[in-house]
C-alpha cells in the first residue's frame, strides 16, 4: 500500500467541526490493486463487502446470506434501496429447543414453539400499526409500492411459522424471513419519516448538519459509498457511512484516528447450505438485493394444483366453443410420468370419471353425519341447487380430484371402526400432507377419492401381486406423493402406519368435527384459487386470500371456524362476500354471472339486511354452479363449527 499519513491534518481543537469528508476514524484499503482511504462519521470501519468482479450469493448454513445480507452487514449504497442504511442492528437465532415436533410418524416435522412464536407477534403487530398510521397520514397514491410488499411478506412468513409443519432447517429459514422483512420495513418507515426529511432540510444544508455523537450511529447498519453527494446526504441524515476515495485524492481531510477494519464474525462466513441453489451471480448491488428478497419471500410458497389442467380463459355462455385446455398433451403427460417415476399418474389423469348421478353418494347433498361440521346454510342451499342438466366443460379427469380428502370421506364409512381408522390415520399423516402442499417441488398434489380412501384405510404400502397391476401402480404412486415429507424426515418407511386395529382409540366427535372442518377449509381455499384462475384467466391468490378469514391457504387455526364466510353474524361476513363478488366480476363462465353481481356494486356504502342476504345467496350459487361447470364435480363448501 502507498505510504500516506492520514493524520497529517488532525485537528482536535474545540473549534474544529467535522464535515462529511472528514473522519472520526480512517483507514487505507486496497481494492483490485488500487489504494483507497476510508473516512467515516462513525468510530469504526467494517470490512468491505465482497468486491470480486463476479460475486456469487448463497444461502448459508445458518439460513442467512452472510456478509451479502444488508440486514447483517453494511453494503454499497443503492439509490434504489436508500432505506437499507437505516436497518437496525438486532437479530435472534432460534435453537433446536424452540422446535416442536408434530406426529410421532414424521418425527422431524414440526413448528416453531408457541412461546417463541409469541415473541414475534407483539413487535410485528406494533410495526403493522405504525405502517397503517403512516398510510393514514400520506395522500392516496403516494405510498411506495415496496411498503405493502414488505408488510405482506412479513405477515405471510409469520403465519407460515404458526401453521405449517416444516423441518428444523426450514423453520430457521422462516424465522430469519420474518426478521429480515421486519428489519427492512422498520428501516423504510424510519427512513421515510426521519432520515429523508433530514436529508431534504434546507436549514441543515445552509448552516451545516447538526452535530451528532458516534454512539448515536451505532444502532444502524450504514453503507459504503464512493459518491461524495451520498456521503453528504447520509451525514445530514445522521446515518453511518464509509466514504472511499483514491489515496491520491487525499489533501486536507481531518482524520482524528486510525482504526483497523472490523471483520465479520464467523457466523457470517459460514459455508453454503447444501441443497440450496445459488441466489445471484454478478456485480450489481441492486440485483443482488432483489434476488435475496425474492428468495426470502419464497414466492410461490403455494402452487395451484389445478394449474396444469385447465385453461387460461373461459368464454361466457359458449360451452361448446370454450373450455379448459390442458397445458400438456396426453402424450406429454405420459412421457413425463415415466421420467418422474410415477407410473400411474399419466393414465389416471385420462381415466373415465362417472357422470353425476351415476351411482354412489350424491356429493351435491352435504352428508348428514355426527362427525360432520354444519355447512354454512347459504352454501348448503347453493350446492343442492346446482343445475347439472348440461354437462361440464371440464376436459381433465384430474379436475375431479382433491387437494385434501373429500371431507365427507372421513365420516361416510358405514362401520364405526373404519371411520375411526380414517380419523386416526389422518392425524398421523396430516403434517406430511401439509408439508407436501407447501413444498414447491412436490408432484402429484391432487388425488382421487379412491387414492385418499386407500391412504386413510392404511393401504399405502406395496401390495402383493403383479407389479404392473392397476392396484399396485396406485399404491406406488401414493407412496411417491408422500415422498417429500418422508425424505425431509430422513425416513424410508412410515412408523405406526398402517395402525394395528387394536391400537386405534376413539376420536371424540368434537375432535372429529375439528379435523373435518380443517380438511374442508383447506380444500375450499385451494379450490377458490383454482376456480378464480380458470374463470378469470388471472393468477391472483393474494386477492383470493381476502375472501376468507386468516389469509392462509394451509394450517388454519380453529378460531377461524366462525370467522369470515363462516361467521354467524351478517355484518361480520358481509365484507367477505363483497370481496368474493368483486373477484367474480372478472369471471367468464358458461352459465353467466347473476345480475346482482354487476360493476359498481362494491362501491355501495349502504346495504340493507335483505340486500346483504341476497348477495350472500347470489355469491354462493354462482360459485357452486361455476365450479360444477368448469370442474365437473361438487365444490367443497365452507363449514362452521358450533363451539
Amino acid at each position: 500500500m502507498a505510504a500516506i499519513d492520514l493524520l497529517r491534518n488532525k485537528d482536535t481543537s474545540s473549534t474544529a467541526r467535522l464535515t462529511p469528508f472528514d473522519g472520526r476514524v480512517g483507514a487505507i484499503v486496497q481494492i483490485h490493486e488500487q489504494d483507497y482511504f476510508i473516512t467515516t462519521n462513525a468510530d469504526y470501519i467494517p470490512a468491505l463487502p465482497p468486491t470480486s468482479k463476479v460475486h456469487r450469493v448463497y444461502l448459508r448454513t445458518d439460513m442467512r446470506y452472510g456478509v451479502d445480507d444488508p440486514c447483517l452487514w453494511p453494503q454499497q449504497f443503492s439509490p434504489r434501496f436508500q432505506h437499507l442504511p437505516a436497518i437496525s442492528k438486532r437479530e435472534a437465532r432460534p435453537e433446536i429447543d424452540d422446535f416442536e415436533v408434530g406426529s410421532t410418524m414424521t418425527t422431524r416435522l414440526g413448528k416453531l414453539a408457541h412461546h417463541q412464536f409469541t415473541r414475534f407477534v407483539k413487535p410485528v403487530s406494533n410495526i403493522v400499526a405504525a405502517y397503517e398510521k403512516y398510510c393514514a397520514s400520506v395522500p392516496e397514491g403516494k405510498i411506495l409500492p415496496i411498503f405493502p410488499q414488505l408488510v405482506q411478506s412479513m405477515l405471510l412468513a409469520l403465519e407460515r411459522l404458526q401453521t405449517l409443519p416444516s423441518t428444523f432447517e426450514k423453520m430457521v429459514f422462516g424465522v430469519t424471513s420474518v426478521q429480515r422483512t421486519y428489519l427492512e420495513l422498520d428501516a423504510l418507515l424510519s427512513y421515510t419519516q426521519i432520515y429523508k426529511p433530514r436529508m431534504e432540510s434546507l436549514t441543515s444544508i445552509v448552516s451545516a448538519a447538526p452535530p451528532h455523537s458516534a454512539s448515536s450511529l451505532q444502532s444502524c447498519m450504514g453503507a459504503f459509498t464512493a459518491n461524495p453527494e451520498v456521503a453528504q446526504l447520509l451525514f445530514m441524515a445522521q446515518l453511518p457511512f464509509w466514504l472511499l476515495r483514491p489515496t491520491a485524492a487525499f489533501f486536507g481531510e481531518n482524520i482524528l484516528a486510525i482504526a483497523p477494519l472490523v471483520d465479520p464474525p464467523p457466523a457470517l462466513q459460514g459455508k453454503p447450505a447444501p441443497g440450496y441453489p445459488m441466489v445471484y451471480s454478478g456485480i450489481s448491488t441492486d440485483a443482488k438485493i432483489e434476488a435475496m428478497s425474492r428468495a426470502t419471500q419464497q414466492v410461490p410458497w403455494y402452487k395451484d394444483p389445478f394449474s396444469n389442467e385447465g385453461s387460461e380463459k373461459v368464454t361466457e355462455g359458449s360451452p361448446s366453443q370454450a373450455g379448459p385446455v390442458p397445458h400438456h398433451s396426453g402424450a406429454s403427460n405420459r412421457a413425463q410420468s415415466k421420467r418422474s417415476g410415477e407410473p400411474y399418474r399419466g393414465s389416471r389423469h385420462q381415466a373415465k370419471v362417472p357422470a353425476p348421478g351415476s351411482g354412489g353418494r350424491d356429493k351435491f347433498i352435504p352428508l348428514q353425519a355426527a362427525e360432520m361440521p354444519e355447512p354454512v346454510p347459504a352454501w348448503d342451499r347453493a350446492l343442492r341447487a346446482v343445475d347439472r342438466s348440461a354437462p361440464s366443460i371440464s376436459l381433465s379427469a384430474a379436475d375431479k380430484f382433491y387437494v385434501f380428502p373429500e371431507p365427507a370421506l372421513l365420516a361416510s364409512a358405514e362401520r364405526p371402526q373404519r371411520r375411526q381408522m380414517y380419523l386416526h390415520h389422518w392425524m398421523l399423516l396430516r403434517d406430511a400432507c401439509l408439508y407436501r402442499l407447501g413444498e414447491p417441488s412436490s408432484h402429484g398434489v391432487l388425488l382421487s377419492s379412491q387414492e385418499w380412501r386407500d391412504i386413510l384405510g392404511g393401504q399405502i404400502q406395496q401390495r402383493e401381486g403383479r407389479a404392473d397391476s392397476r392396484t399396485n401402480r396406485r399404491s406406488q404412486t401414493i407412496a411417491h406423493i408422500l415422498g417429500p415429507a418422508l425424505r425431509a424426515c430422513g425416513i424410508d418407511r412410515m412408523h405406526g402406519y398402517p395402525a394395528a386395529p387394536e391400537s386405534i382409540g376413539v376420536t371424540s366427535l368434537a375432535k372429529a368435527k375439528q379435523m373435518i372442518w380443517d380438511i374442508a377449509e383447506t380444500n375450499f381455499r385451494f379450490e377458490l384459487a383454482a376456480l378464480d384462475r380458470r374463470a378469470s384467466g388471472k393468477d391472483r391468490p393474494e386477492l383470493c386470500s381476502r375472501c376468507y378469514s386468516g389469509g392462509m391457504m394451509l394450517g388454519m387455526n380453529i378460531e377461524l371456524s366462525q370467522q369470515g364466510l363462516a361467521s354467524p353474524w351478517l355484518e361480520e361476513y358481509h365484507p367477505y362476500y363483497v370481496q368474493l363478488a368483486t373477484l367474480m366480476l372478472d369471471w367468464r363462465t358458461p352459465g353467466g354471472r347473476p345480475a346482482l353481481i354487476a360493476p359498481g356494486f362494491a362501491q355501495r356504502t349502504q346495504w340493507s339486511e335483505q340486500e346483504m342476504v341476497n348477495l350472500e345467496d347470489a355469491v354462493a350459487r354462482y360459485y357452486t354452479q361455476s365450479f360444477y361447470e368448469l370442474f365437473g364435480r361438487a365444490a367443497v363448501i365452507p363449514m362452521r363449527l358450533e363451539r
